[in-house]
């Protein structure tokens, strides 16, 4: 999946006549941790929630307003029902959601992208902490980021300047999603996209293990999206056909970066080479010496080279669960 429009961290407001017993009714029942701002916008994600706690809910709450900070992962909604059933909802006299965070995926020119989301959605564009403090009763915030969607996105780190839009959440959000690529390609000042065709070879027949590496390193890096697959034929040699698992895939990244990730799953980290993901490109095949930067350099020691520089961008998560299959297909050539 290539993720365009996901939503931020949401921001509650709360005030209080009794900041010291709510602090300690909420660290001593749920998950908050007290922090600045700074740590919070590093830390937080679309899961999650920002607390600011005030003596007086004024029209507009400055920065200067605000007593204390937290982050929990939780939801908005969730911490005030455990509040009420809790019996303490004395200890709140006032409370209201800051402007909701919408975070996209922007490629090449930040400002164009920006300039084209007022176009049809009008509002205000400045620098994203202005715009919270000047407009935390009500509307949205969009800011853009460069990294991959699918990660924890640091709003310290997104495009210096957002925009601040007066539309209901949803509404926006799914205008948004649905106009997303129009944006991104007004970044890219309307460049073509590539269509490129991958084709899986695996001579001990494990398809369905490769297929799976594969596309769990295209979803999680957000490298475009796969239009079609279907089983084929290949000709390595004169009058020898070999059967060959192939994808069609749609991506703005350049097809020789597609090639490096592909060199970087054709070896395991022991060197084990078990598979052939060749690429090609306006039918022509794009092959792992036009990616060689070194002319020295052997094809198992450029795949590690790019696995080295790749494999961190993975989650976790999802890193563990492609050595796990990497495990599976080890096992296949003994």
């Amino acid at each position: 999946m290539f993720s365009l429009v996901r939503g931020g961290p949401k921001i509650l407001l709360i005030e209080s006549n009794n900041i010291k017993e709510l602090l300690d009714y909420l660290k001593r029942n749920s998950k908050f941790k007290e922090c600045d701002f700074q740590f919070a916008y590093e830390n937080s994600a679309e899961n999650y929630t920002i607390l600011c706690l005030t003596n007086e809910m004024k029209e507009v709450v400055k920065e200067e307003n605000i007593s204390h900070v937290l982050l929990a992962k939780t939801q908005p909604d969730i911490l005030l029902c455990n509040i009420i059933n809790d019996g303490k909802n004395n200890l709140i006299s006032k409370s209201r959601l800051a402007p909701r965070i919408i975070v996209m995926r922007a490629i090449g020119d930040c400002g164009k992208i920006l300039e084209e989301i007022q176009k049809d959605h009008r509002g205000h564009i400045g620098k994203f902490e202005n715009i919270l403090s000047e407009y935390n009763n009500k509307g949205n915030v969009i800011t853009l980021s460069n990294d991959i969607l699918s990660n924890n996105i640091s709003l310290l780190n997104t495009y210096k300047k957002a925009l601040y839009v007066e539309e209901e959440y949803y509404s926006l959000l799914r205008s948004l999603r649905t106009h997303a690529l129009r944006y991104v390609n007004e970044g890219l000042g309307n460049q073509d996209w590539h269509e490129l065709e991958i084709k899986i070879y695996d001579r001990y027949g494990e398809y369905r293990l490769q297929y799976d590496r594969l596309v769990r390193v295209i979803d999680n890096l957000e490298l475009g999206v796969i239009l079609g697959e279907s089983w084929g034929k290949d000709y390595p040699r004169f009058l020898m056909s070999v059967e060959v698992y192939r994808l069609r895939l749609f991506t703005i990244h350049d097809p020789k970066y597609i090639k490096k990730v592909l060199l970087a799953l054709e070896y395991l980290e022991d060197g084990t080479r078990t598979v052939d993901y060749d690429l090609y490109y306006n039918r022509k095949k794009i092959d792992w010496t036009d990616v060689l930067e070194d002319k020295s350099m052997a094809r198992n020691k450029l795949s590690y080279k790019y696995r080295t520089s790749i494999f961190p961008n993975l989650e976790q998560e999802e890193a563990q669960k492609i050595h796990d299959i990497e495990k599976q297909i080890l096992k296949t050539r003994r």
